[in-house]
């Protein structure tokens, strides 16, 4: 069969992914990887976060707070 051949056949006509085994964290990382510009957004969005809240918790966890003028 040459790679120009097209098949007909049930299996092929079906467009339904394929079924994904394994367990959960399986099915979580194939769901993940089909959704890559969303994990994207959703870490930056987490990565931004972090930053904004890292001074006041460093300040916390130092034991210095910062006084207004």
């Amino acid at each position: 069969m040459s790679s120009t051949d097209v098949r007909t056949d049930e299996s092929s006509a079906d467009s339904s992914p394929p079924a994904i085994t394994g367990g959960p964290l399986a099915r979580f990382g194939a769901r993940m990887a089909g959704n890559f510009k969303w994990v994207v957004t959703a870490w930056l969005v987490v990565i931004i976060g972090l930053g904004a809240f890292a001074p006041s918790v460093f300040g916390s966890l130092a034991g210095t707070t910062r006084k207004s003028a």
